[in-house]
């Protein structure tokens, strides 16, 4: 079982399934993230005493995302459950939000709702103010691992 915490304010949309993903940090060594077919767990509050689990959903989805100023700059190993359709709608979403895709910046912006933001430039901004390992790169480039529990 793969753990994700999350910031109180997005404990709500995703137990009401509001927020069916997360990007995160790349993580190196043993300490791995989910892979499809993995269980989460997700939860508020961390590591103490108010700590709520919200739910325990299977990896439905997986891959590496390179996020850039003005759009998603590159998507990498997209993984997806078989037999789960969201993952794969989600997948082609990812496709779509590509630079260089045509109406790319839709796409962007649908990614960043599904990750529970109002549009594109405010989930950029998050990452970019809470990467403590992976900032961005001279080109403002950020790499984020999306996993999702969607279906």
């Amino acid at each position: 079982m793969v753990a994700y915490n999350f910031q109180p304010a997005f404990g709500g949309p995703v137990s009401k399934g509001e927020k069916p993903l997360t990007m995160r940090e790349p993580r190196a060594g043993r300490s791995r993230h989910a892979r499809v077919g993995d269980t989460l767990q997700l939860t508020t509050y961390g590591r103490t005493k108010k700590r709520r689990v919200l739910m325990t959903p299977p990896c439905t989805l997986r891959a590496t995302v390179v996020l850039g100023p003005t759009g998603v700059v590159r998507v990498l190993d997209v993984t997806t459950a078989l037999d789960n359709v969201p993952a794969q709608g989600v997948a082609m979403l990812l496709a779509q939000a590509e630079q260089g895709a045509p109406e790319a910046a839709r796409w962007s912006d649908a990614l960043a709702a599904a990750d529970g933001f109002r549009d594109y430039a405010a989930m950029y901004a998050w990452h970019v103010a809470n990467s403590a390992k992976a900032g961005p790169d001279a080109d403002g480039r950020v790499t984020r691992e999306l996993i999702g529990w969607m279906g």
